[in-house]
């Protein structure tokens, strides 16, 4: 067995341990945000394994975070789509939440579980939120080049939306916007 050198000893402490507590830490991180939106969703999510009292306190807990979306009614419809559930749609076990809303639009159940496929709207637009974030920061990079590290950081966040919205960005008419900056910045100074 060779013996370790300082630079190799160093590089292990002070780069290798550090990035892979970093990963850990992030990783752990991301996984408590996960399981605090499963522990919230977990009406919808178990609905077939839960009691009914538990699913009746998981649904009172959705309501209560999602109060101005949720009405007290989501719980009744809960505890009714549990009874109906194998009979309805011929399955054992749950369904993933979009196959539960496709399945309520599919057999026109919408109006009986109306609080229901709002609920599950909500948890299914939820994983786009983390995508934006990430989509951010990888265009961060593009704009923030050497040649403009020196910029400030509210030019740097507009340059950053700019970017990040770029197709709403590209049907802006930009004549228009152009004559209203130019009419607005105009000095009053007479030319003779």
């Amino acid at each position: 067995m060779t013996k370790e050198s300082d630079e190799e000893s160093d590089f292990r402490i002070n780069v290798f341990y550090c990035t892979l507590d970093y990963i850990v830490t992030d990783m752990d991180q991301r996984f408590q945000a996960v399981k605090g939106i499963c522990d919230t969703f977990k009406a919808i999510l178990k609905y077939v394994s839960l009691s009914e009292a538990e699913l009746e306190d998981a649904s009172k807990c959705l309501v209560q975070k999602y109060s101005l979306d949720l009405s007290c009614n989501f719980v009744s419809e809960m505890l009714h789509l549990k009874k109906i559930f194998r009979s309805t749609f011929h399955s054992e076990q749950e369904l993933t939440p979009l196959n539960l809303l496709n399945e309520i639009y599919c057999k026109k159940l919408q109006p009986v579980f109306s609080e229901i496929c709002i609920a599950l709207r909500i948890f299914c637009t939820l994983p786009v939120t983390v995508a934006e974030a990430e989509r951010s920061f990888s265009k961060l990079s593009n704009i923030k080049t050497f040649k403009r590290a020196t910029m400030g950081q509210e030019r740097l966040s507009h340059l950053a939306l700019l970017s990040i919205e770029n197709k709403l960005a590209r049907s802006v008419d930009y004549t228009s916007v152009i004559s209203d900056f130019a009419r607005k910045k105009a000095r009053k100074a007479k030319l003779i």
